[in-house]
């Protein structure tokens, strides 16, 4: 698993989202590296991770495992906080607090049996898109994730720079596209007792809220933050109000 580490303190691992990087949260993450042990995961075939070959949920979980942090608390944005909530399934005692940052169990509408997140179809026009133009279909993607957003434009300008400039291994990107097609963590839920903090903007176009709410329903010990006027990045877009959010669920359970 390729990453680095900054900051002192109590570990917490970041888990970027979908044909992203660990750059992704970077802002934050300085902020964060105050107080914490800030391990950023750059996951298989993105960022600067060239080994394509973990493009699987236990596997990559696995490699995580292997940074021997005995104990540690974990934030995904988006798939990272498929990774992040499947983590915490396989392997539960070793993880102190969970934060799920504009994150959804299933992606993917199920018939009537799941409705809050977005048809099969979409998926598939998108990976046949990021063949036939990898620059064009990812600046929409970006303009998607900040739709409704108040700063969209200037956070564009901050990162097109950063995941225009390289394409990225378009094999991997369809196999954790796919991923993205067939997970269903619902089951998972239920089952999981960490203190969790649901993070969400309420403009996301990709993760509806009504999937946030899902979650902080089945979850045990969860607590939702919605972020108004925010997207699918709330904690560049909101960052001070992100910031504030993380610090005080943090404290509240170091208590």
């Amino acid at each position: 698993m390729l990453y680095k580490v900054i900051g002192k303190g109590e570990p917490i691992v970041m888990i970027h989202g979908w044909a992203m990087s660990s750059e992704i949260w970077i802002d934050l993450a300085n902020k964060i590296a105050k107080n914490h042990q800030v391990f950023l995961i750059d996951l298989p075939g993105m960022g600067s991770n060239k080994n394509t070959q973990f493009i699987d949920m236990d596997k990559i979980n696995v490699e995580i495992n292997a940074l021997n942090l005995p104990h540690f608390s974990i934030m995904g944005w988006s798939f990272g906080g498929q990774i992040a909530l499947h983590y915490c399934y396989k392997f539960p005692k070793k993880i102190k607090k969970l934060f799920l940052v504009s994150t959804t169990p299933c992606f993917v509408n199920q018939a009537e049996e799941w409705m809050d997140g977005v048809e099969e179809e979409i998926f598939n026009k998108f990976a046949n898109d990021l063949i036939t133009d990898w620059h064009l279909t990812m600046e929409r993607f970006l303009n998607l994730q900040l739709l409704g957003s108040e700063c969209r434009k200037i956070i564009l300008k901050k990162l097109k720079p950063l995941f225009l400039k390289i394409s990225p291994d378009i094999d991997s990107l369809k196999k954790s596209l796919n991923l993205l097609l067939q997970n269903d963590l619902r089951y998972m839920l239920p089952h999981i007792d960490t203190p969790t903090m649901i993070m969400t903007g309420n403009l996301d176009k990709l993760v509806p809220i009504k999937a946030s709410e899902y979650m902080n329903k089945n979850l045990k010990l969860s607590k939702i933050k919605v972020f108004k006027g925010a997207a699918h990045l709330p904690f560049l877009s909101h960052m001070d109000d992100f910031m504030n959010t993380f610090q005080e669920f943090n404290d509240n359970y170091d208590k």
